[in-house]
């Protein structure tokens, strides 16, 4: 009969440090992943004047509810309808066809050139100037930058996004491969949480200091373009062969946006569609564990 055979106590004590290591890591990249939802959550329902204490007071005293009925009261039908064209991606990615992929890709990429033409030909009253912060790669600060630093600062920029987003999907990956599910499945749940909940704390600052245009901006810009140009990509350059996880995400998008327009349509909104929406995303995370 076959015996296992230990491993050295010097192996396992390798093992047991590189063990606590990854997990040691984990825990830290959790907390600074959480720390940017937890002061959003708490700086949306804090009175306006402990916005911008210093030291951050993160408990707001006292909470302020009614914050959320009276942010969502001045969001338009426009807001929304992001949901509406992730969810037509999700359709065509149930179709197993090229030429209709193709055909959908232009249709998105239309549908968000004159999402920009609309915006841009609404224009709108100038927002009282405010001095911009000199550039990182201006060196002189005194004057205006010239060409170049302008250039030199964008490529940079843009080169750190590119690499945060290439680390961000490599780790996702080889995560989804140790715990055994979908990298999918992982991303729909962690991908919001560490990339578009931080992005929400400038509508949350710009929303405590009544730009509403710029708070709704962010959001709508930002969704408009993730849900037509990258999805037009995809639909392009990939199989786009969606699984039932994916199916499901598209589907809790398409009743939030449907939520949002009975809401609009009433006139109003109150905290029971703000529960609406919460349930649908939890009914998502939900469906993905025991799916």
């Amino acid at each position: 009969m076959a015996t296992m055979r230990s491993l050295p106590v010097g192996s396992r004590d390798n093992r047991l440090l590189a063990g606590a290591a990854t997990y040691g890591l984990l825990a830290i990249l959790l907390f600074f992943m959480l720390a940017p939802f937890a002061y959003m959550v708490t700086t949306a329902l804090k009175p306006a004047q402990q916005v911008y204490l210093y030291p951050i007071q993160w408990l707001p005293n006292p909470f302020m509810w009614s914050n959320f009925p009276a942010a969502l009261d001045r969001l338009t039908l426009r807001a929304f309808l992001n949901s509406v064209i992730f969810t037509t991606a999700i359709v065509l990615g149930q179709i197993d066809s090229k030429p209709v992929h193709i055909v959908g890709a232009a249709l998105l990429v239309g549908v968000y050139v004159l999402y920009v033409r609309r915006t841009l030909q609404a224009g709108g009253d100038a927002d009282e100037e405010e001095e911009l912060k000199p550039l990182y790669f201006d060196t002189s600060k005194q004057d205006p930058p010239n060409t170049f630093q302008i250039v030199a600062q964008a490529v940079a920029a843009l080169a750190l996004i590119i690499g945060g987003a290439e680390l961000f999907v490599t780790e996702i990956t080889k995560l989804a491969d140790d715990i055994g599910v979908s990298a999918l499945v992982l991303s729909l749940i962690i991908a919001p949480l560490a990339t578009e909940l931080p992005e929400k704390i400038n509508s949350v600052i710009w929303m405590r200091r009544d730009k509403d245009q710029l708070a709704v901006g962010n959001v709508t810009g930002a969704m408009a373009f993730q849900g037509t140009i990258p999805v037009a990509l995809g639909l392009v350059v990939t199989e786009w062969q969606l699984d039932r996880f994916a199916t499901a995400a598209g589907c809790l998008a398409l009743g939030g946006a449907g939520l949002a327009y009975w809401r609009l349509e009433k006139g109003t909104m109150n905290v029971p569609a703000a529960v609406g929406w919460a349930v649908l995303f939890l009914s998502l995370i939900v469906f993905v564990i025991v799916g």
